[in-house]
């Protein structure tokens, strides 16, 4: 929750500061699999720092042996900021040849930069195109047999930027999304959707 007066907050992991932030959330990532983690804060200002939280403790899952899984990143930003979102692929038994997503921001505060392709798909062609509904499409496949080897982690980072100054919460949904192998035949597989908290200007009443 919003401490009154309070500038920024100090996140720490297991005891250590891992971020400073200004707004009332934060995104750790990079975490081992299985391994639980404990986490609490401080509020200050140019007054001093205050009381730590009480921890709030969690396990992270195992390693993910399901079907293909397409995640969406999320992330905190303040409103008018550009910044990065991961679109990572875990598919632990499946080769990749060919990929398109087509991912929602709702509501409409975003548009998009870039998508730029991460070492996993290298040798891909890349192309995206942004839609009259403000999603975004991207298609990545290869011309000369390379594939998304069997592994975790981003296949690409879409570069957004905030449109709007009020305070918002936007949803990142996979409205559609197609997987292929080397045959062109689709790969069955799951998705999970992802989230930007947007700080700002208190939007006007309705």
């Amino acid at each position: 929750d919003v401490v009154w007066q309070a500038s920024e907050y100090h996140v720490s992991r297991d005891g250590v500061v891992i971020a400073d932030v200004t707004s009332t959330s934060y995104v750790d990532s990079g975490l081992d699999n299985e391994t639980t983690y404990c986490y609490s804060v401080t509020a200050s200002n140019s007054e001093g720092t205050s009381e730590s939280s009480e921890e709030a403790c969690a396990t992270t899952l195992p390693e993910y042996s399901g079907p293909p899984l397409i995640t969406i990143g999320s992330d905190a930003i303040n409103a008018g900021e550009s910044f990065d979102v991961d679109v990572s692929l875990a598919n632990p038994s499946d080769a990749v040849s060919g990929v398109q997503i087509q991912i929602l921001d709702v509501p409409d505060h975003l548009s998009v930069n870039d998508v730029v392709g991460t070492d996993r798909i290298a040798g891909f062609e890349l192309s995206f195109n942004e839609q009259a509904d403000g999603s975004v499409v991207f298609l990545a496949f290869s011309l000369s047999g390379d594939q998304i080897a069997p592994g975790t982690g981003p296949i690409v980072y879409i570069n957004y930027q905030s449109t709007t100054i009020y305070e918002a919460f936007v949803s990142l949904n996979v409205v559609d999304s197609i997987l292929s192998n080397s045959s062109g035949e689709p790969i069955e597989h799951d998705a999970e959707n992802g989230s930007v908290q947007i700080s700002g200007e208190e939007p006007p009443p309705e």
